[in-house]
This record gives C-alpha cells, structure tokens and sequence, in this order.
C-alpha cells in the first residue's frame, strides 16, 4: 500500500477541521496528530508554520474554484455573452457561491476564503486554473466599465468582489447561528447580490 504524503494528508486534515471549527480554533497539533503525524510541530516543519498550511488550503480552493469559473466563462462565451456585465459578475461570484454552499459548513469556509484573500496574489498562477481565468475576468470587467478611467474600474472591480464574497460569507455565517434572512434561499440571496454587484459597477464616479 503507498504511503500517504504527509504534507497532503496534513492539508486533507485542515481543510476539514477548518469547516467544522473554523479559522479561530483550529489548532495545529490537532492537524499533525488526525494526519498520523507523531510529531506534534509536523506543521511548522513541513510548511514553515501556521500561516502557510492555511495558504495551501485556500489554493487548493481557489483553484477548485478558478477551474469552474473557466467552464462557466466558456458557456458565456458560447453563448455570446462573453463582454456582457452580468454575464461576467455571475462568471466571477457563482462559482464560489456554488463552492461555499456545496461544503459541510460553508460558512467557515467563505469567512476562511474571505480572511484570506487580501493577504495573497488573486491573479498569481497558483491560484488559477490554466489560462488564467481569475485575471481573464477581472481584464474583461474593467474594459467593460467604459464610463470610467481604467484605474477607476480596475477599483470598482475589486470593491466589488470585496462585497460581494464578504456578503455570502456575512449571510452564511448568520444562517449558520440561526439568525434569519430577507431572502427565502440561498439562491435568492445569491441573485440579490449579483443585481447589487451589477448596479455599483454601472454607478457612475463622484469624484
């Protein structure tokens, strides 16, 4: 029988753990322990600490992630849709809407996504699919924002990705502690905020 790679089945352990506890109390040796690591600093020898094995679970998602916005961004394409506003805010947030919701407990996991996205490379090449499809995107919302400058829609585009994931991981993580919501599904909630989304794009600039 082959060996189980440590640093995998350490990352396989988090990623878990993380949806049922969350980023707060996820505890290293409790990692290293679950994945056969005898080692209880399994974590800090293998990854170099608790900041990068958690990096290691956001890429894998990310790039789960990436490779479903590739498929929903060729449908569009097929479609005629490719240039469309709406068409490329859904090909930006339904995919990792449909991610959160498909997990155990989705809203560890988008407040995970969402704590973490500032603090690496969105568009570096290990957190995309092949052909670069988060970059590919975000390119394709920018020029689309013709009222604009470029520098402009290029903040705009990041504004709302900040808002969009942030309320999905806001409206999970409140459905998750039984407090209730406007929208009868998530799904519903989903499509409010792709209208939202949609609607701070096209508003114009005050300054």
């Amino acid at each position: 029988m082959a060996s189980v790679d440590p640093k995998s089945a350490m990352v396989d352990v988090a990623e878990r753990l993380l949806g049922t506890q969350g980023v707060d109390a996820l505890s290293m040796r409790d990692v290293a322990n679950i994945a056969g690591q005898r080692n209880t600093s399994a974590v800090q020898y293998h990854f170099g600490g608790r900041d990068q094995l958690l990096i290691e679970v956001f890429r894998r998602r990310m790039v789960a992630i990436a490779e479903d916005r590739r498929a929903f961004l060729a449908t569009i394409d097929a479609a005629g849709r490719g240039r469309e506003l709406r068409a490329l805010v859904e090909a930006s947030i339904v995919p990792f809407a449909s991610s959160v919701s498909r997990s155990v407990d989705g809203a560890n996991y988008a407040e995970f996504i969402v704590r973490l996205l500032p603090t690496v490379d969105y568009f570096g090449s290990d957190l995309d699919s092949p052909g670069n499809v988060n970059r590919e995107i975000h390119q394709r919302l920018v020029s689309s924002l013709t009222h604009l400058t470029e520098n402009q829609a290029a903040e705009r585009v990041e504004m709302m990705f900040t808002m969009a994931f942030s309320a999905i991981a806001l409206h999970l993580k409140r459905g998750a502690l039984g407090i209730g919501s406007a929208s009868a599904t998530f799904d519903d909630y989903v499509e409010h905020v792709l209208v939202v989304a949609v609607a701070a794009l096209s508003a114009g600039q005050s300054v």
